[in-house]
């Protein structure tokens, strides 16, 4: 039997602290996704999920695409990129409107959508997405699809995740100057939640942590959308840094401890395990530690961050402890004994999700670390309803237009 016929091309970059990942998939003739290429470098010039020097960054997307384009023997020309940094909020607002039509058809509420986009959408900072949550008819809420309905004022709520603009700038400047024409740019908690939770989770409410090298992303979602969104400045690297200044090792030596031997969990057997520091200059032996040691320093910093964690999901009214499920992405997750670890600090069930989605993926790839650049594919290829978006807005980009000029006319249209 032969393989599905490509119908379509789909590539997701994420711009992490530490790597650059980039994915390139196929979408065939029978809805399937099929990786054709991956590429993973370091990520040189951004910090902390913000872009601090455009030409680096540039020079690692570059060679991450490339590697991924030689993988799948193709030139990528458009992209869908995941945006992380700390200025990513997420907010409710909710535009209302007397109707006078009696009976809600299509077109009203793509007209609803219009007048909400103009009021609600501003140009202070970058609206990354804006999500209609429910419909309120004559003041009863929750109400998910309005058509052939009867009413007297019409309103949508509307889930927004804006940044501020700046990072957001930085982030596609330094994309479009490797020549990749940017389609949309998503927050990477939304592209993670798409592949890490399955479509139950995401609509029971299921609270989505994401620990990345610098930071770690806290998602909640229900109702089949991302609801809230929060970002905690710590992450995998911050071990890695304790562990390096610990035992006077380098940072490379330092994150091999970490995933090799390092543990979220200690048993009393730690205790007895030597694990040696790696070789100093000319030669000569940094000498060893025990596990126990290791964990300890390990468990410090996690120590630090993660009950944040619980408040954060506390503020956000998950439910609290009991009522608590938690699914943890990123590459940090992988550390051994994490959700158990996680789950006795915060309460509920705590797992770890493994993204899914694709086919053919690469066993070297085939991890957390590469969740959000399945997600974006996983996005490009069923994108949510969405405010901003409207069929044709592609071709009011302009060559000659800004960066900004072009984004806003992909991402807003006008009255």
């Amino acid at each position: 039997m032969s393989s599905p016929r490509i119908e379509r091309l789909l590539t997701g970059i994420d711009i992490g602290s530490s790597k650059i990942a980039v994915l390139i998939a196929g979408q065939a003739s029978d809805g399937t996704l099929h990786v054709l290429g991956t590429g993973v470098r370091e990520s040189l010039g951004v910090k902390r999920g913000y872009v601090t020097d455009i030409p680096k960054v540039d020079r690692s997307v570059r060679e991450a695409l490339e590697q991924a384009e030689r993988m799948a023997g193709i030139e990528v020309q458009q992209a869908w990129i995941g945006f992380g940094g700390g200025t990513l909020t997420s907010r409710i607002a909710s535009h209302e409107d007397p109707f006078t039509r009696g009976q809600i058809e299509a077109d009203d509420i793509d007209e609803l959508h219009t007048r909400a986009r103009t009021r609600l959408l501003g140009e202070d900072r970058a609206v990354l997405h804006a999500q209609p949550v429910f419909y309120m008819l004559d003041g009863n809420d929750g109400i998910r699809d309005p058509a052939g309905l009867y009413a007297d004022r019409f309103g949508v709520s509307v889930h927004l995740i804006e940044a501020d603009r700046g990072p957001v700038s930085n982030l596609v400047t330094a994309v479009r100057a490797a020549h990749v024409d940017i389609r949309e740019v998503v927050a990477t908690m939304m592209a993670a939640g798409l592949a890490s939770l399955t479509e139950e989770q995401r609509d029971i409410g299921t609270a989505l942590v994401d620990i990345g090298a610098s930071l770690t992303h806290i998602g909640l979602f229900a109702g089949g959308m991302l609801v809230g969104l929060a970002t905690i400045p710590a992450g995998g690297a911050d071990i890695t840094d304790d562990i390096a200044s610990q035992f006077g090792t380098s940072r490379a030596q330092a994150e091999r401890l970490k995933c090799f031997y390092g543990s979220a969990i200690s048993s009393p057997r730690d205790h007895q395990d030597q694990i040696s520091l790696g070789e100093a200059t000319e030669g000569t032996d940094r000498g060893k530690c025990t596990r126990a040691q290791l964990n300890a320093v390990i468990r410090a910093r996690l120590d630090h961050f993660v009950p944040q964690i619980g408040t954060v999901l506390s503020q956000m009214g998950d439910g609290g402890p009991a009522q608590r499920q938690v699914v943890l992405t990123g590459g940090t997750s992988e550390l051994k004994g994490m959700a158990d670890y996680v789950q006795g600090v915060l309460g509920g069930t705590t797992r770890i999700g493994r993204p899914t989605g694709l086919t053919g993926m690469t066993q070297a790839h085939d991890n957390l670390g590469f969740a959000t650049a399945i997600g974006l594919v996983l996005y490009a290829a069923d994108p949510p309803d969405d405010l901003r978006l409207r069929s044709g807005a592609s071709s009011a980009v302009g060559p000659g237009d800004s960066w900004w000029k072009r984004i806003v006319a992909l991402w807003q249209r006008r009255s």
